[in-house]
């Protein structure tokens, strides 16, 4: 039996107020904490987060010349971190300094700075691509735990951040070696012989 006008009529109409969905926009997954995390530092970089540090960096000499005069003094007074109890003291620092070793080859690459002519490092720089610590993170205090699904999310932060600072700096002269680099970075310290490596945000090869 062939269908009647007024079937086919109604089945024009109901297809008419149909919304016909793509495939692909029933099937997108959600993005994951480090694709997530990688979005909003690349969002904030320029606007926000290399705002907050070249604002709040310290010089270098007067921040080491507090902290090697009284470690717990100079930990209050320069301090960028939020006051959590325990925590690592978390200090923005800028300056220039020489280069006095290198080590380009590793993953977890840096260079060794002379800040004050001595002939010995007073901190290293990270070159990643491997990068350790929290430091940028916990400096910036727009960045609150409490804002944060759990403390694996805030961990992505941290190495979301670390990532956009390594993408973020310019190739390293193979002969770096006696060359002074200028940088504004972070770096934590919990104790006064913890090692100062300071992760750059912003790095520079000044002529002599």
């Amino acid at each position: 039996m062939r269908p009647s006008a007024f079937c086919i009529l109604a089945a024009c109409v109901l297809l008419a107020g149909c919304k016909i969905v793509a495939k692909s926009d029933e099937t997108d997954a959600p993005q994951d904490d480090a694709t997530r995390m990688a979005a909003l530092v690349a969002e904030d970089w320029d606007t926000r987060i290399l705002p907050r540090l070249r604002e709040t960096a310290s010089p270098a000499p007067e921040l080491l010349a507090a902290l090697a005069a009284d470690f717990s003094a100079g930990s209050v007074e320069y301090n960028r971190a939020s006051a959590v109890e325990g925590a690592p003291s978390v200090f923005v620092i800028r300056g220039e300094g020489s280069v006095i070793g290198a080590n380009t080859e590793s993953r977890a690459a840096r260079l060794n700075v002379d800040m004050d002519g001595d002939g010995a490092a007073d901190l290293d720089i990270q070159l990643g691509p491997v990068i350790r610590g929290t430091a940028l993170r916990d400096a910036l205090p727009f960045y609150e735990f409490t804002a944060f699904r759990d403390q694996i999310e805030f961990a992505k932060l941290s190495r979301a951040l670390n990532d956009a600072a390594h993408a973020a700096l310019p190739a390293t002269p193979d002969d770096s070696v006696g060359k002074r680099a200028a940088f504004v970075g972070a770096f934590t310290m919990a104790e006064p012989a913890d090692p100062k490596e300071v992760v750059p945000v912003e790095l520079s090869w000044p002529a002599p």
